[in-house]
């Protein structure tokens, strides 16, 4: 008797990454990666569809993990923080006999 064998794949739903809301600083990048996985496809909020990407904006972004059977949507929110300010002065020329407050 000849034996015939055929796989069958169960997709289970996605596991969310499930990232916490974040501090990024003006002019830094935020470097996220998922881990290897070559039943999911990858879509970030940014358009990247690898398993890598950089964010260098704040405000809301999500990543959607995607096998052939379900979707897991991961949403976090990064606050964009601005450099402290010195509160000094731009270098600047100044004549004899003046001053600067």
């Amino acid at each position: 008797p000849d034996t015939t064998y055929q796989t069958v794949t169960i997709y289970g739903r996605p596991a969310s990454p499930q990232w916490p809301d974040t501090v990024l600083c003006t002019g830094s990048s935020l470097p996220l990666s998922l881990p290897a996985d070559s039943s999911l496809t990858y879509r970030w909020s940014t358009g990247d569809t690898t398993r890598t990407t950089q964010l260098n904006t704040g405000g809301w972004h999500w990543v959607e993990l995607i096998n052939p059977c379900f979707t897991t949507r991961d949403s976090f929110y990064v606050n964009l923080h601005e450099p402290p300010q010195s509160g000094l002065v731009s270098d600047t020329n100044m004549c004899e006999g003046n001053s600067l407050t």
